[in-house]
């Protein structure tokens, strides 16, 4: 898992609040939402449904993922501080 996502919400009371700004965005299976790299610029809050996140870890190689599920929010690490995950 990685540090730093949201994973719990009264997180709940947050995605509330995030939401009443939100636009809604229905994806495919497979969609690519963002890559490892890319600036942030949008941050999602999920509606239903999963996203499965992976990051390669750049000294070992190896490659992480979690799952998001509903009423979690992801991207907002990088969307708040604006920064490239690399």
């Amino acid at each position: 898992m990685f540090a730093g996502f949201s994973e719990s919400i009264p997180d709940r009371q947050l995605a509330a609040e995030f939401g009443k700004d939100c636009k809604e965005l229905k994806v495919t299976r497979r969609k690519v939402l963002f890559r490892q790299g890319d600036v942030a610029l949008r941050m999602y809050l999920l509606k239903s449904g999963t996203v499965t996140l992976t990051m390669k870890v750049p000294v070992t190689g190896e490659v992480l993922g979690f799952t998001a599920q509903e009423g979690y929010i992801v991207g907002l690490p990088a969307v708040a501080g604006n920064i490239r995950i690399r």
